[in-house]
């Protein structure tokens, strides 16, 4: 997503990007199996949200040609499309698939590896976009408010309920309404329209924000340790739909875009790092998988492992991650695809 402001990359949204780009590896070299990975999982959840809330940003404030949606929509399936296949070549080529048939490469296609669901979320929100605009360019800052509360309920509150499973009647009436799984991106995605006009400026209700954040990731940390001693799975307070996970998101973005300004770094060359930077987290995001996959093929690698060494895991598949991402969008034949 390219994000201008005056003429030039906003210096904020830039280390945004960069710094959720690397949470959303360290979820990836994480799991929920030791106190250390479900650690370095619960400080991490808010990057994805922080993506969508970044879109919902710039995208919404600006008049939308439906056409031009359209094909940005068909030009993200196919970039999904190509990617997905590079994957199962990988796969053949290492001998993970030894039968091939044509559904269950359809169905590869069209749904694996996991990590690529966030693209079929992504052009929901771009095709509904021209429709959210209108809403965002008219609304009144309390039919705003209304419709955040609403998305927010349903989307967050009502959808972790269900997947607690406590009451029966909750999921037959919200099965029968067939709304809440959509709301949740939704939610966050008119939050990045609603900042862009109306930006927290209050300080006490930033400063209310920030200490629900840091909470809402505790409650993230420890939850997900204790759940399983009451009988409940230890990932449901993992959805990037938890308003535990969503409010540090929130927090987050509001902090950075607070107190990190393009009036606070001057430096040319931080700026330039940071863009530069910034402009490969998509190649990140999908080109990261390649080397964890790598990495745990080689004995030297163990799974019970400190916090600090999957933080440095993270880091090193991060750093090389973006090097060859970098060096690709320099290649003609090969920038499309990063």
């Amino acid at each position: 997503m390219m994000t201008k402001k005056n003429g030039d990359y906003d210096i904020d949204t830039a280390m945004m990007r960069v710094i959720a780009s690397f949470f959303v590896v360290l979820i990836h070299a994480s799991g929920i199996q030791t106190i250390s990975e479900i650690f370095c999982n619960s400080i991490s959840r808010f990057s994805v949200p922080v993506f969508v809330i970044i879109s919902g940003y710039y995208m919404l404030p600006h008049k939308k040609d439906i056409r031009s949606i359209v094909r940005k929509s068909l030009r993200s399936f196919a970039l999904m499309i190509a990617w997905s296949g590079l994957y199962f070549c990988y796969e053949l080529i290492c001998k993970q698939r030894e039968q091939v048939v044509l559904l269950d490469i359809l169905t590869y296609l069209l749904t694996e590896p996991a990590h690529l669901w966030y693209f079929y979320a992504a052009i929901t929100l771009y095709l509904f976009t021209p429709f959210l605009h209108v809403f965002c360019k008219n609304a009144t800052r309390e039919e705003w408010r209304y419709a955040l509360a609403l998305s927010f309920f349903l989307g967050s509150f009502v959808v972790t309920a269900l997947r607690f499973g406590i009451s029966p009647m909750l999921s037959e009436i919200v099965d029968r309404m067939k709304v809440p799984y959509t709301l949740g991106f939704t939610f966050l995605y008119l939050l990045g329209g609603y900042l862009h006009k109306y930006f927290v400026c209050g300080r006490r209700i930033r400063i209310t924000l920030y200490f629900l954040g840091v909470l809402g990731v505790v409650t993230t940390f420890v939850g997900t340790l204790l759940l399983p001693k009451y009988g409940f799975q230890n990932d449901l307070l993992l959805s990037f739909f938890a308003p535990n996970v969503m409010v540090p998101a929130v927090a987050f973005f509001v902090f950075v875009r607070q107190f990190f300004g393009s009036h606070m770094i001057q430096s040319i060359y931080i700026r330039r790092l940071l863009h530069r930077a910034a402009d490969a987290t998509f190649g990140i995001y999908l080109f990261h998988p390649f080397l964890f996959t790598i990495i745990q093929k080689n004995t030297l690698y163990q799974e019970n492992v400190g916090v600090l060494i999957i933080l440095l895991r993270a880091l090193i598949v991060w750093l090389v991650s973006a090097l060859i991402v970098d060096a690709a969008r320099k290649i003609p034949a090969l920038r499309k695809l990063v």
